[in-house]
């Protein structure tokens, strides 16, 4: 029998959450385009690229108190420097209220 570890066992998975939030913003189509980043050049790219009604988004999915790394951070900023917009998110509810105030 697997001993189960204590903590955040109970918590929705940083994929499990990626992949709730994908959903979520592919059933918005056609103001929404969203890809997960599985592999790229550079170090800290958000988890989720995502255009909505014309506007960039990028979204770094964390569990709830996960400390996000500097370079997530750092492309973070590159990101709002260019007119796009960054969010570190939790959940499909954090990414609700994004989209909410972006209308």
């Amino acid at each position: 029998m697997k001993k189960m570890k204590q903590g955040r066992s109970h918590l929705p998975s940083e994929n499990t959450r990626q992949s709730a939030i994908l959903k979520y913003l592919n059933t918005l189509h056609p103001d929404v385009y969203a890809a997960k980043v599985i592999l790229c050049n550079r170090r800290g790219v958000p988890d989720i690229l995502c255009c909505y009604k014309g506007k960039f988004i990028g979204l770094e999915v964390k569990v709830p108190n996960a400390k996000v790394p500097p370079h997530q951070i750092f492309q973070g900023k590159l990101i709002n420097i260019a007119g796009g917009g960054w969010w570190v998110v939790n959940d499909t509810d954090d990414v609700k209220k994004i989209l909410k105030e972006m209308k």
